[in-house]
């Protein structure tokens, strides 16, 4: 068993839910590249409000929108820890 695959089974994780938020996060680090941010001190309110409109344009419904805010919000609090 890989080790994504036990940390996905040791925290009762569905098989997709690393992958979704990988997705994500990868999605908000394309953003930040191309608003020139190289620092995640440089990340504000403002550029995560950017973020979301951007995603709401982009054509994602409001619970995509959301899942993409809470998936931001946790990698912010694990690197703020």
């Amino acid at each position: 068993m890989r080790v994504r695959d036990r940390d996905c089974k040791a925290r009762d994780l569905s098989p997709g839910t690393l992958e979704f938020y990988q997705k994500n996060i990868n999605y908000f680090l394309r953003f930040i590249d191309s608003q020139v941010i190289t620092s995640f001190e440089d990340i504000t309110p403002d550029l995560i409000r950017r973020y979301l409109i951007q995603h709401q344009e982009a054509g994602h419904n409001p619970g995509g929108t959301h899942a993409a805010f809470r998936t931001l919000r946790t990698l912010l609090y694990w690197w703020e820890k």
